[in-house]
């Protein structure tokens, strides 16, 4: 019998938001929109408008996740996404 070892890929996608994003509840809801869909992520508050992310996790989910971010709860107002962090 052989051993399938599962491997998952695992790619990274930098994207940056700008709005009103100086919410305290936002970071808490993109940890809960990460956990659901398996992405880590490190988010960088440039200013109360700037906020820089770089997530990594499949390839399928990164795209999602920032997708989800853009979004936001209803506290945030997001104006723009950005991918890449310039």
């Amino acid at each position: 019998m052989l051993d399938h070892m599962t491997h998952t890929a695992s790619d990274v996608l930098d994207f940056t938001l700008t709005g009103t994003l100086s919410s305290p509840d936002f970071i808490p809801w993109m940890n809960r929109q990460a956990g659901k869909l398996g992405v880590t992520y490190d988010a960088r508050l440039v200013s109360a408008a700037r906020m820089q992310i770089t997530a990594e996790g499949a390839p399928e989910m990164l795209e999602a996740f920032a997708l989800a971010c853009s979004l936001g709860p209803s506290s945030v107002m997001i104006d723009e996404l950005l991918w890449g962090n310039d």
